[in-house]
């Protein structure tokens, strides 16, 4: 068992170089980046210069601020913002198989008729590789678009959610809350990842009366304890950037309505 367990790492790690090595080739192969890709790069040299006062030149409330911020921080290391949004793309598209693998693993070995062990980690590895070398995703890393931190934000977000609800683990709905309040604050749609947390509550409750009764405390912190995580977050975000970035707001109503 410690022996095929030791496999089943050596492969995980095996994809996940791998795709890094797809997203670093596919970095050479990119010759030019999409319009959107090069305002970030003007944003993040002028909040770089200038502060985050440089919403005056980009008055745009459909740009939540983290994707330029960090870029605007690449150059305190001597990066320009092309530089930084790479790295980040590359590294964060890279251990995305990882939340894959950790997600399909535990969705798998909770399924009665999977419980051979060696299925289950067949099956998880699968679903990393195709992460791993899906040429969309590995596109993506390297677009220096917003999705470079939301997808790994997401992916990793629902990893902690599924391993949460098997295991009962609070501090893992902690960690999904933070990852869904990052990934709102990279696209207004991150929000949505509370609502289906709600919607999974209701069905949760309507499902099994008894164990929810049964499990009700851990269901109150739960609740309370990823809403207020992501609001401290985002409000903190409002906090920090409000004063000059006015035209944005982590609670766009307005834009939660046109989703739907």
């Amino acid at each position: 068992m410690t022996k095929a367990l030791n496999k089943t790492w050596i492969y995980l790690l095996l994809i996940i170089l791998l795709g890094g090595a797809l997203r670093v080739a596919r970095m050479f192969e990119e010759t030019r980046y999409s319009n959107d890709a090069y305002l970030y790069f003007q944003m993040a040299e002028d909040w770089a210069a200038y502060g985050s006062r440089y919403v005056a030149l980009y008055d745009d409330s459909s740009i939540p601020p983290l994707l330029p911020w960090l870029m605007a921080k690449g150059y305190c290391l001597g990066l320009d913002a092309e530089s930084t949004g790479l790295i980040l793309g590359i590294l964060l598209g890279t251990l995305m198989p990882l939340a894959v693998f950790w997600a399909a693993f535990t969705l798998f070995s909770g399924m009665n008729h999977l419980d051979d062990s060696p299925k289950v980690e067949f099956y998880a590895l699968l679903a990393a590789l195709l992460v791993a070398t899906h040429p969309f995703l590995a596109r993506i890393s390297v677009s220096c678009l917003r999705e470079i931190l939301y997808l790994p934000f997401i992916f990793f977000a629902f990893a902690f959610a599924i391993s949460a609800v098997y295991n009962k683990s609070l501090w893992k709905w902690c960690a999904f809350a933070l990852l869904a309040a990052l990934a709102n604050l990279t696209r207004r749609e991150g929000i949505l990842l509370v609502v289906i947390f709600l919607i999974w509550l209701m069905l949760e409750l309507a499902a099994d009366r008894k164990d929810f009764v049964k499990n009700i405390k851990h269901y109150i912190l739960s609740t309370v304890a990823v809403i207020i995580i992501f609001l401290v977050i985002n409000w903190g975000a409002v906090c920090i950037w409000g004063t000059d970035y006015q035209a944005w707001s982590p609670f766009g109503i307005k834009y939660l309505h046109e989703l739907f």
